[in-house]
């Protein structure tokens, strides 16, 4: 008998001792009228067992191939008639036996297997080969799987739960609901450290918490690690309704943690929830799924319940005004220039100007600008807007400074690389005099994505910048993959050099030797007294900026000045 045999008889040996001490436990995990225990129920349906059942026409030799290669991403039991499966597996000359209601997949002899509409059309869902055991079974059979109807209380995806969150707010208008956004954080590393098995019944976990809850609720499972609870309440007033909503998340979270104590040992993986109330925090079902949704964008390391603020509500409205009036703000150039003077540190001459969008007439936050340019997809609109105007300004001034501009990598596709280069050789401005400053909100992966598009604007002689490097969204991760001449130190880090803490004092010391030993030449940002500046320039700073030296100056003054 073949080693590999031997293994695969081995899991089914194993997976059969599972199912016969699950059913001994079951046994003996019953309430006096036979029903069996909260406890046992959360285990037996969330486990999700794969039930498949493999034609007996089918070889032994690729019956056990098959068996082994499942058991690697599922719990396998096999059933001996179609009808109790999840998934059958059938020979090529069965195609008769596969069933509406069951996912059939057809095992052929031949060297490719492809499945067409007249095999559909007789319930074939997949085709596989033996070649396919291990390339594609287990892919196809997760793939199949999403498409079974268990979950018909649970809405899937974003716009399914969207609409019907509206659709269920529509009916009662005059109601209140609570609404939860519930995610599973740290999700990706769960599935990397403890496999897809266990990240799925996690995830199965929150479904079977969430159907449990008494009351008129809806569900929407918007991925495997968020979803949302929409929950009708008696509570009329505001803030009785949180105290609600609070309770509920409180429960939800305990109910997590109980259940990976129980069943997954190693595991003490935290929630992240976020609570709105409709009608108080909106009335409208999309902007409240935002809402709540924006309170759980990042993973957290303990579990936590937050709220939206009235700061949350405002800046909602704002965004809401800027995507609507945006693209006319661009055409009737309501958007204007500031220009941040950055000043040598040994010399204090004037080197460069760092570009600060302006909405005339408007206090709005540049970065809210940026963010619903993206959103309305005008980003490539608005960049063109600014670099056109930006290089008309450098025209009129006899002095050549560097001009800085901000912008995150995900702008930096190459349509948009392109744009840039042309417009400043048309212009005729030096590659040289541009800086590009890369947001220190710039993912991970939009870095990896966009590297080769900076690369090709630094080869053109343009500086490149890390901005605000010391704040909560920058890392060591953006200093050793971008490409960057520069090292804007964020005000955060700047406070520190002053503290009556030695420990804060040594700390931030240790940032400026470390940015110094990566040849990176260091602007200090958000200088407010002279004591800062002071230890800016002791610790190395090669240039500096803020307050303490000058406010930022608008375009008719920069022409004035220079």
């Amino acid at each position: 008998m073949k080693r590999g045999e031997n293994i695969a008889r081995e899991k089914i040996a194993r997976e059969k001792e599972k199912t016969k001490n699950s059913e001994i436990s079951k046994s003996e995990k019953t309430e006096p009228n036979g029903k069996a225990t909260k406890e046992e129920n959360l285990n037996w349906e969330n486990s999700r067992e794969l039930k498949i059942f493999i034609s007996e026409k089918i070889s032994k030799k690729n019956r056990e191939k098959i068996l082994n290669e499942l058991s690697n991403s599922f719990s396998i039991h096999e059933t001996k008639t179609i009808d109790g499966s999840d998934i059958a597996i059938l020979s090529e000359k069965e195609i008769d036996r596969a069933k509406e209601n069951i996912l059939s997949i057809l095992f052929v002899s031949r060297k490719t297997g492809k499945i067409n509409p007249e095999l559909t059309e007789k319930g074939i869902s997949d085709v596989i080969t033996s070649r396919d055991i291990q390339k594609k079974l287990s892919f196809s059979i997760k793939s199949l799987l999403k498409f079974l109807k268990k979950q018909n209380s649970i809405s899937e995806g974003r716009i399914d739960t969207l609409l019907k969150v509206e659709e269920e707010i529509e009916k009662n208008r005059n109601s209140t609901y609570i609404l939860l956004a519930i995610q599973i954080c740290n999700f990706d590393s769960i599935v990397i450290l403890f496999g897809e098995m266990i990240s799925q019944k996690l995830s199965n976990y929150i479904e079977k918490i969430l159907k449990e809850i008494e009351g008129e609720k809806l569900i929407g499972k918007i991925s495997e690690r968020k979803f949302i609870l929409l929950k009708k309440t008696e509570k009329q007033d505001y803030e009785s309704a949180l105290k609600e909503a609070e309770s509920l998340a409180k429960r939800i979270i305990k109910s997590f943690e109980n259940i990976q104590k129980v069943y997954e040992k190693e595991t003490n993986i935290p929630l992240n929830i976020g609570v709105a109330i409709y009608p108080y925090d909106n009335d409208k079902a999309e902007e409240l799924v935002h809402l709540a949704e924006e309170l759980i964008m990042k993973d957290t390391s303990e579990s936590k319940i937050s709220f939206v603020s009235d700061e949350m509500k405002n800046r909602k409205y704002i965004k809401v005004k800027i995507l609507n009036q945006l693209l006319r703000a661009i055409e009737e150039k309501r958007l204007l220039f500031a220009f941040q003077p950055v000043y040598e540190a040994k010399t204090m001459k004037l080197k460069m100007l760092e570009v600060l969008l302006r909405w005339k007439g408007e206090e709005i936050n540049p970065e809210d600008i940026l963010e619903a340019t993206y959103i309305s997809g005008l980003e490539k609109k608005l960049i063109e807007y600014m670099f056109v105007n930006l290089c008309e300004i450098f025209q009129k001034i006899k002095k050549r400074y560097d001009f800085s501009v901000n912008l995150h990598m995900r702008n930096l596709t190459k349509g948009v690389v392109y744009k840039i280069m042309n417009i400043i050789s048309y212009y005729g401005v030096p590659p040289t005099n541009i800086c590009i400053e890369i947001s220190e909100k710039s993912k991970p992966d939009e870095i990896i994505e966009n590297k080769q598009n900076l690369l090709m604007l630094k080869n053109t002689g343009m500086k490149i910048a890390i901005d605000d490097f010391g704040s909560k969204e920058s890392s060591i991760f953006q200093i050793r993959e971008i490409p960057a001449d520069i090292v804007k130190v964020d005000r955060e880090i700047v406070k520190l050099l002053t503290s009556d803490e030695e420990e804060k004092r040594k700390f931030a010391e240790c940032i400026f030797l470390m940015l110094k030993g990566t040849g990176k030449k260091i602007v200090v940002e958000g200088i407010e007294t002279e004591e800062e500046l002071k230890e800016s320039i002791r610790l190395g700073a090669d240039f500096v900026q803020g307050f303490l030296l000058s406010l930022p100056i608008g375009e008719e003054e920069l022409l004035s000045m220079i």
